[in-house]
């Protein structure tokens, strides 16, 4: 596999074309904006990320989180230096069948070595809170 050089993907459009043909853009998540405190993703409802409920996958929103976080982290990278989520936890508060799901995520810490992210999700137009989510990512420095 290629390294990918994350200390020069630092917009939105450079990070979403590395999602290209992989699980993020099989579940059809993107990023929408990314700053060095913040990061948010959209996830549109569809059939195929719906669990047999008919409700969205518990598995698809924590998924639309982590890759918010995920882009916070890539997002400080320095050359040779890659990152891996060691942690994360997902509180669903409520359920939903349709619609478009938004994650903002937050920086809540940044060191050397791990960076630990809070996110919201929720239904954009009607603002209803889905999910709360925390995550801690290993920053690893490539040999």
């Amino acid at each position: 596999m290629k390294r990918i050089n994350f200390a020069k993907v630092s917009t939105t459009k450079d990070m979403n074309s590395l999602g290209n043909e992989t699980f993020i853009s099989h579940l059809g998540i993107k990023l929408t904006s990314i700053t060095k405190k913040s990061a948010e993703t959209k996830l549109k409802i569809s059939k195929k990320i719906l669990a047999p409920t008919g409700f969205i996958h518990g598995g698809s929103i924590t998924s639309l989180a982590d890759t918010a976080c995920g882009f916070g982290s890539m997002y400080h990278l320095k050359e040779g230096e890659v990152f891996a989520t060691i942690e994360l936890k997902t509180n669903f508060i409520s359920a939903v069948q349709k619609g478009t799901l938004v994650c903002r995520a937050r920086l809540v810490h940044k060191g050397k070595s791990i960076h630990v992210w809070d996110a919201n999700v929720y239904e954009e137009k009607t603002s209803k809170e889905i999910a709360l989510f925390r995550c801690t990512q290993m920053i690893i420095t490539q040999r």
